[in-house]
């Protein structure tokens, strides 16, 4: 039971008040009767605006690195289907090839895909070796590249620009 600290009295309503509600009652010029102020101070929503804005500001970068590293994988997946293409390719023709479209039929057409966070080409290719490349199209690491030999080594050169 509260103890009474304060009393309130309008047209005939008593009410029991804590002294922290004593602050927060007001006289209703239009009804007459005590009305109790209940909400947020300016300086609370303030309060909670800037740990809500600290919070935004530590999590976008985390955000942004983690979806980065996602398209890295989706890059190195994409370079790996390519690779397991060009072996089925140099098993029917004695040699790899540097034209995607003919291994259309293993991959499908990875360029042709709107939505895609790499471009891949096959720069070089013999009838002993081949390198692939998907180069990043869009976003923080644009123009940045992975590479692939026939080994299935990532970066065979230490050279790739990208390391998701």
């Amino acid at each position: 039971m509260l103890s009474p600290v304060g009393v309130a009295i309008g047209k005939g309503e008593i009410l029991l008040l804590k002294p922290d509600l004593r602050k927060k009652m007001l006289l209703s010029k239009y009804s007459g009767k005590v009305v109790l102020l209940m909400g947020f101070t300016l300086i609370e929503i303030m309060i909670t605006v800037l740990i809500i804005a600290i919070l935004a500001a530590i999590m976008t970068p985390q955000f942004t690195r983690y979806v980065e590293k996602g398209r890295g994988e989706e890059g190195k997946l994409m370079l790996k289907s390519i690779r397991a293409a060009e072996k089925i390719y140099k098993s029917d023709n004695s040699t790899y090839t540097n034209n995607m479209n003919n291994l259309r039929p293993h991959i499908g057409r990875p360029n042709s895909d709107s939505n895609r966070s790499f471009d891949y080409t096959i720069p070089s290719a013999s009838s002993t070796a081949f390198t692939a490349r998907a180069t990043r199209t869009q976003g923080t690491n644009q123009n940045e590249y992975i590479t692939i030999d026939d080994t299935g080594v990532l970066n065979p050169n230490g050279t790739d620009t990208w390391n998701p």
